[in-house]
């Protein structure tokens, strides 16, 4: 094999080479840019998870709130019921 042939292999190889190192280097920007498209929707993501966490904690207070509403006005039901039988025992209609 002839220098000229060397250099003739060598410059083919060195191209092959420089059109793989473009090709990783599009493929690699493509990537980044892909993941930096998919971390900012995983922090949108993580964003609206915390909004709704804090939303459902909100939501079983005004739930614990009106569990205690409800309660109290059922005893208050349960306390005129009671004197109103009261009432009823201690003058019998005629």
């Amino acid at each position: 094999m002839t220098i000229d042939e060397r250099l003739e292999k060598l410059t083919e190889r060195h191209e092959a080479l420089t059109q793989s190192v473009e090709l990783l280097r599009i493929a690699q920007e493509e990537t980044d840019k892909r993941f930096k498209e998919t971390e900012q929707r995983f922090q949108d993501t993580a964003k609206r998870f915390q909004d709704t966490d804090k939303k459902f904690s909100q939501t079983a207070e005004l739930f614990s709130q009106t569990d205690g509403f409800i309660n109290e006005l059922a005893r208050i039901a349960r306390s005129h019921e009671n004197r109103l039988d009261d009432l009823e025992r201690s003058n019998p209609k005629r």
